[in-house]
């Protein structure tokens, strides 16, 4: 242990345990833009699939959303342990701000939330326990992290479709409500518009013209030029997915947009270049647009 981080950690012992966690919550977790990022995302599945505002599912899905991607953000700080005391030695918990012990009870609070609001449900507890069962499993690296800790792209394969299974909860909760189906070709298409977009982040935010030796990245893997073909891939489905949800009006510029910047994208991975905004920033920011428009579209329909 360096003598920083031990000064940190003596440091750490002096503050409360709520202090701790909120540090945590604030440097790693990025609090204000994950409640932002939930409070969006139910609010068009609500739009979406009620046609109105019900604030009791409001809140139960907005938990449930909150709280296991807190989860989540855990269990990765767990599995990303000894690579980030090497490459993010300044994050809360390398540094010795943050005990692990803090993040062990965070998570089973997390959990027992979670559990929580499962109980309370009825047709949609089945995918809250879908759910809950998927962030356990990535709790335990699925099962093989010796391969995970590999290869990026398997780690990719099991943790990425979280998404999918939280939007088909939401759909499920919000389908319960008002006595609808939940497999419909419109509920795909918002589900695939709802998750698809995370999968372009995870690719692109860990896309980089000049690696750092030791960290494994998707364009030490494939190359940045694969890294960044693979990142535009789920743009297709993205699309086939607006086209299903967004009238004309709403759907025509926006459709001009993705495609703009899918052609920027793909030249900076011709030309080897990351711009001087970065890949992360950029991918934000079309997801943004994409969340904008499809909220939009949603209070039209109330």
């Amino acid at each position: 242990m360096s003598i920083e981080a031990a000064h940190n950690r003596t440091l750490c012992y002096d503050k409360g345990m709520i202090s701790r966690i909120w540090i945590y919550l604030w440097e790693t977790f990025k609090i204000p833009s994950r409640i932002l990022l939930t409070l969006t995302n139910v609010l068009v599945v609500q739009l979406f699939i009620m046609r109105s505002v019900d604030t009791f599912t409001f809140v139960l899905g907005s938990s449930m959303l909150f709280f296991s991607l807190l989860y989540y953000r855990i269990c990765d700080e767990f599995k990303d342990e000894k690579t980030d005391k090497i490459f993010f030695p300044k994050r809360p918990l390398p540094s010795g701000r943050v005990l692990k012990s803090d993040l062990r009870l965070l998570q089973v609070l997390c959990g027992l939330i979670m559990i929580g609001i499962a109980l309370v449900q009825s047709e949609a507890r089945v995918f809250a326990i879908i759910l809950i069962l998927d962030c356990l499993l990535m709790q335990f690296y699925f099962f093989v992290p010796k391969l995970m800790e590999k290869n990026r792209l398997i780690a990719f394969a099991t943790h990425a479709p979280y998404a999918i299974v939280v939007n088909f909860y939401l759909l499920a909760l919000h389908a319960d409500m008002v006595k609808t189906q939940i497999f419909t070709l419109e509920n795909m298409a918002l589900v695939s518009v709802l998750s698809l977009p995370g999968f372009h982040w995870e690719v692109i935010r860990k896309t980089f013209v000049r690696e750092r030796p030791g960290y494994q990245t998707y364009s030490s893997l494939l190359g940045y030029q694969g890294a960044i073909l693979l990142s535009l891939v789920f743009f297709f489905p993205i699309l086939i997915g607006l086209r299903i949800l967004l009238e004309d009006n709403i759907f025509i510029p926006l459709v001009s947009i993705i495609i703009i910047y899918c052609m920027h994208i793909w030249g900076l991975g011709l030309k080897e270049e990351e711009g001087l905004v970065s890949l992360r920033t950029k991918s934000e920011l079309i997801s943004t647009t994409i969340i904008i428009c499809l909220l939009w579209q949603g209070y039209s329909l109330i």
